[in-house]
């Protein structure tokens, strides 16, 4: 991940790049409540600071309540979003996944309770760890892969696992695993003879017509696929989300549209699909359920470098919402449960919004440093060829900080402003969506600490 005078050149990058918008609405609720004005007047400040771009699509009772889009598909060739412009969709292909194995074990091909040894002798405890555990994150296996090791030309998933404790014993503890994903993917090929990609189309994306939908080994293979984007400099106030490792297939692949999203949406919540949900009220696939405004709602949401998904159902209210978005900041955090809020006409109060991004001056870098961040450890804020940075040094993660007025940065993926207080204390305030603001302290941290 990468991350004078304020006016002229801010009104002027602005004017220059201005957040394209368009909108399709068929339909709006009865009475004073218009969606499509009520999201446009909490989004639009936040795409006008190019920190949301992207495509929001809203349905109710099966009918489209409106179709928003903000910013561009191609942010160097100002290309707009259209009605079928796809977006990663990370982690929502695990529902694909999950529906995939449990399709297979009506063929027969697939049992549940097959332990992996079953379908993979040759990871060395596969014989601890049955499917259904892989399948709701209780095997105890690995969050994810280090990027060094994906880097490798010859990896080998199961040669580096069988080198890996287990992180709990099977079945004991809830232990979210991306990798656990791919080797249902991995499974699901062994017994069909089919690569991933030609599975899902056959059982899932065929079937329901999904035809602004595919699994990738990269998000911009796709037809129409907008391209990735991250907070960068001016004149453009961003850039290339640049990742050139492939996405793995199962836990990550779907590239998709809004559109498709609902549609995928509408087929796991009527069980249409596979059923994703058990009978004790649990879920595989990554469904999340909750409460929200006195409702059952369910989500699913995802994110890969450069993109991010997410699709709201609320059945009470026959409501779907849906996003996919070509620049991962911190809009996308809990935007779908913000949107459902706008739906039901609940009031959210607006986005804070970041100041426009400026040039940079020795007032900003005089912010540079290493600091103790509450949550993610010694970090370290250092100039590089195009500008400030923020280094977590505990993952090598890497954001680029926009400079705003007054000698202020803002780590633009949390909405984080970074600045000195009239004691000279360097200070943080995090802004993200539907949450009250939270100010701490970036204490400094000297040499000797190291």
């Amino acid at each position: 991940m990468a991350h004078s005078s304020v006016g002229v050149l801010a009104v002027f990058t602005l004017l220059l790049f201005p957040s394209a918008c368009s909108t399709v609405s068929t339909m709006q609720s009865t009475g004073s409540h218009q969606p499509t004005s009520a999201i446009e007047a909490y989004l639009r400040p936040v795409a006008d600071v190019n920190d949301f771009s992207g495509v929001v699509r809203v349905e109710k009772g099966g009918k489209l309540v409106t179709e928003l889009r903000f910013g561009y598909a191609d942010w160097e060739n100002q290309t707009p979003h259209n009605a079928d412009t796809r977006f990663g969709a990370g982690s929502i292909t695990k529902s694909m996944t999950a529906s995939l194995v449990l399709l297979l074990e009506e063929d027969g091909l697939i049992a549940r309770n097959d332990r992996l040894s079953v379908f993979l002798p040759m990871y060395t405890q596969a014989n601890e760890i049955t499917v259904a555990q892989v399948l709701e994150h209780t095997a105890g296996l690995p969050r994810d892969l280090p990027p060094s090791a994906r880097e490798m030309p010859d990896f080998d998933l199961l040669s580096w696992l069988n080198e890996q404790p287990l992180q709990s014993q099977p079945g004991e503890e809830y232990s979210y695993s991306n990798i656990g994903y791919d080797i249902l993917a991995m499974i699901c090929e062994a017994v069909s003879g089919k690569s991933y990609a030609k599975l899902v189309d056959e059982y899932l994306l065929d079937p329901l017509d999904l035809r602004a939908s595919s699994i990738e080994t990269h998000v911009e293979n796709a037809p129409n696929a907008a391209k990735g984007y991250q907070p960068g400099p001016l004149p453009l106030d961003v850039q290339s989300a640049d990742f050139p490792l492939a996405m793995t297939q199962g836990s990550e692949g779907l590239v998709a549209s809004p559109a498709d999203l609902i549609t995928w949406a509408r087929a796991v919540l009527s069980k249409q699909s596979a059923h994703l949900f058990e009978a004790d009220g649990s879920f595989i696939g990554s469904v999340r359920v909750n409460e929200q405004a006195g409702r059952t709602v369910y989500r699913l949401q995802g994110t890969t470098p450069g993109y991010g998904s997410a699709v709201l159902m609320g059945p009470s209210d026959d409501l779907y919402i849906a996003f996919g978005s070509n620049l991962e900041t911190y809009s996308l955090l809990g935007l779908e449960r913000v949107l459902f809020e706008i739906a039901i006409s609940n009031d959210t109060g607006g986005a804070r919004v970041r100041k426009p991004t400026t040039v940079l001056e020795d007032t900003h870098r005089d912010l540079v440093g290493t600091y103790q961040h509450p949550r993610f450890g010694p970090v370290d804020i250092e100039e590089r060829l195009n500008g400030l940075y923020l280094l977590v040094r505990s993952t090598g993660w890497k954001f680029y900080l926009s400079p705003t007025a007054d000698g202020e940065l803002v780590f633009r993926f949390f909405n984080t402003r970074i600045f000195r207080d009239e004691n000279g204390t360097v200070k943080a305030e995090q802004s993200l969506l539907g949450a009250e603001p939270e100010t701490f302290d970036l204490a400094p941290l000297g040499d000797s600490a190291w």
